[in-house]
């Protein structure tokens, strides 16, 4: 469900009151993601002071090869693509359902 699309059902259906604010990210939430970099990645002091601002923790789905993305759109490796039943899977639930024999 892409975020555009539901901000402007949400709006237009008058599903919350007036007085509560709706916020929207522009571009999205992987430019977002992709504007704040990884843990990994050196820093200038100003994008250190920006990223202080940044709230986001955990990951993203998204609809490829990578599953999850986290900070600076980069993949993450908690999660891979069930080849039967193409459904996400977290590496516990691979633990939990697969054995290595």
């Amino acid at each position: 469900i892409r975020c555009e699309k539901a901000i402007s059902y949400v709006l237009s259906a008058k599903l919350f009151p007036e007085n509560v604010p709706i916020y929207h990210l522009e571009g999205g939430i992987l430019a977002y993601l992709d504007n704040i970099k990884d843990d990994d990645d050196e820093k200038t002091k100003e994008e250190e002071e920006e990223e202080n601002t940044c709230t986001f923790n955990g990951e993203c789905y998204v609809f490829d090869h990578r599953v999850a993305v986290g900070k600076g759109c980069k993949e993450t490796k908690n999660y891979t693509m069930c080849f039967g039943c193409r459904k996400p899977l977290s590496l516990e639930e691979i633990k939990q359902h697969y054995d290595d024999n």
